[in-house]
């Protein structure tokens, strides 16, 4: 609504064209979080000993539309609506202080979003919140990390359509194969 509301029509169309816009390691961008969760499943199985947990793998793997829903509310609520205000709005207004300073700068505001979550009985982070002061440090700091992650893919690719894919698979990946 913000970028709509813009009274100048360059960003306005900048903006959608950057939405649109396929980039250089599109592929990369869908693997790498599959990738990295598989062998984080792996490592804490070795080096944990946790045995892994592929209940929801063995649950949707007969149940295509379930996991397609899965994928389509994972899509709709996170990473597309809110990197349309993180990476595209929010970087837009930010972007003349660098990469680094704005994906800090959207990071705190992202967990300034998500602080009633942690009062929200049943939601991943009102989990957190009961299981100590360091999984909440740990979330944090990650999602700190991701910001500034996710802020130099927008940036470095142009587009805004990259981080939301990322973010798209790292969520949909943690959940099916959870840690």
């Amino acid at each position: 609504l913000l970028v709509l509301r813009s009274r100048d029509r360059t960003y306005r169309n900048s903006f959608f064209l950057r939405l649109s816009k396929p980039f250089r390691g599109m592929c990369a961008a869908l693997l790498l979080m599959p990738v990295l969760m598989v062998v984080s499943v792996f490592a804490a199985a070795f080096f944990a000993s946790e045995t892994p947990d592929w209940s929801m793998l063995r649950m949707y793997r007969g149940d295509p539309l379930g996991l397609l829903g899965l994928a389509g509310h994972g899509l709709v609520f996170g990473p597309l609506t809110e990197e349309l205000g993180w990476r595209g709005y929010l970087q837009d207004c930010w972007k003349h202080r660098g990469p680094t300073a704005y994906g800090v700068g959207t990071g705190l505001v992202w967990m300034v979003w998500q602080l009633p979550l942690f009062f929200l009985p049943g939601a991943y982070q009102n989990e957190l919140l009961r299981q100590g002061a360091l999984p909440v440090f740990c979330f944090t700091l990650s999602t700190m990390a991701l910001s500034v992650i996710l802020g130099a893919l927008a940036h470095g690719t142009d587009s805004i359509l990259a981080p939301i894919l990322l973010r798209f698979m790292a969520n949909f990946t943690g959940e099916l194969l959870p840690l």
